[in-house]
């Protein structure tokens, strides 16, 4: 892909979207985002990454809170960790028309980290088996692809991807206002 002003733009605003899907699937599990940006710089591996979001982890409970924590609510938590690792490509491929599915989701170089995290995540729950795996990751798709096609949640992810195309750098605060009028919206 040669680098010309159109793709640059095409680039950027895809990376906007990935990044705010997964501000708008944090803010909906009540998680607190601290900054999301669309700055390139490099992830843990020292691979190029063209953007970022930080997310507070929540708080750890105490020993005697997690032997009382019921095992609904462990899945439910892995279930909203899916979610937000797959908004990130499941927003970008709305926006570029581009399809998204369990199976090629590993081979688009943006979508790699993502999926990587979401097969650990998963692998942790259901083992090593490939097409369990892959079952398991589509299902979690569909339920995030679900997600966004709610008006407010796309509204909201339009909301944040514009301030990122325009700021490139966003506080966790302005996120959670942009988000907050999003769903409040009528319509």
């Amino acid at each position: 892909m040669t680098d010309t002003p159109n793709t640059s733009n095409i680039d950027l605003h895809a990376t906007a979207y990935h990044e705010a899907g997964h501000c708008v699937a944090a803010l909906i599990y009540k998680l607190t985002v601290r900054y999301v940006t669309i700055i390139l710089g490099k992830d843990a591996q020292g691979r190029a990454r063209p953007g970022h979001t930080s997310i507070r982890r929540p708080k750890s409970l105490s020993s005697a809170e997690q032997r009382n924590k019921d095992v609904h609510a462990d899945l439910k938590g892995i279930h909203a960790n899916l979610i937000r690792y797959l908004a990130g490509p499941v927003c970008e491929a709305r926006l570029i028309g581009k399809p998204v599915d369990a199976s090629s989701m590993g081979m688009y170089p943006p979508w790699r980290g993502d999926y990587e995290a979401a097969i650990e995540t998963l692998r942790a729950l259901r083992g090593e088996d490939a097409t369990m795996l892959r079952d398991s990751l589509e299902v979690v798709l569909l339920d995030t692809q679900e997600l966004f096609r709610e008006p407010k949640y796309w509204r909201a992810v339009q909301r944040i991807a514009d301030e990122l195309v325009m700021r490139r750098r966003v506080a966790g605060g302005q996120v959670r206002r942009l988000y907050l009028r999003a769903i409040n919206v009528e319509g």
